[in-house]
């Protein structure tokens, strides 16, 4: 759906952190345990039919994660890795207007996320399943094109949500 623009972003993105090399860090919470100095996102693998998710929902966990104690980097200068994987993404009609039309759709994505220190070589959180929705309002005679657009919408709002819960349930604890 919205693969190319934002596969494109998402890499001018990291291309941006790696040359940079500001100090991206960790914010929540909680924080990690001391020893763990930076981290590595990468890229989400997506099981699902829905293109370009990955980058969107990757792109939303990178936001929450640069500001903080622990430095964003590379996966092999990393402490600590935060992987995930798009497990689920279903768009479903819930309200529909006395026409029998739709008027409301709900989109809910699952995802498995797992945080793992490099340097002791354990898991320090996983998450099977970990689901966020979203509804987003039609008109019955809206376009493809409009529809796909505020799709789009729904799911940056919830990939910023669904980055925020990601953020503190990995930090929490520590």
């Amino acid at each position: 759906m919205f693969k190319s623009i934002f596969s494109l972003l998402f890499y001018l993105l990291i291309l941006t952190v790696s040359i940079s090399g500001c100090g991206y860090h960790l914010v929540g919470s909680g924080s990690l345990p001391a020893h763990i100095k930076t981290i590595s996102i990468p890229l989400f693998i997506n099981k699902t039919q829905e293109q370009g998710a990955e980058d969107v929902l990757t792109r939303a966990v990178i936001n929450e994660f640069i500001t903080g104690k622990v430095k964003l980097v590379d996966s092999s200068q990393a402490d600590a890795r935060l992987s995930g994987e798009i497990v689920s993404y279903v768009v479903q009609p819930t309200q529909f207007n006395s026409n029998k039309q739709v008027i409301q759709y709900k989109l809910t994505v699952g995802v498995n996320v797992k945080l793992e220190d490099l340097v002791n070589r354990k898991v320090l959180w996983e998450q099977q399943n970990l689901t966020e929705d979203e509804d987003f309002n039609v008109s019955p005679d809206i376009s493809p094109i409009e529809l796909d657009d505020r799709e789009r919408r729904a799911f940056e709002r919830l990939a910023e949500d669904l980055a925020g819960r990601i953020l503190d349930l990995a930090t929490e604890g520590f």
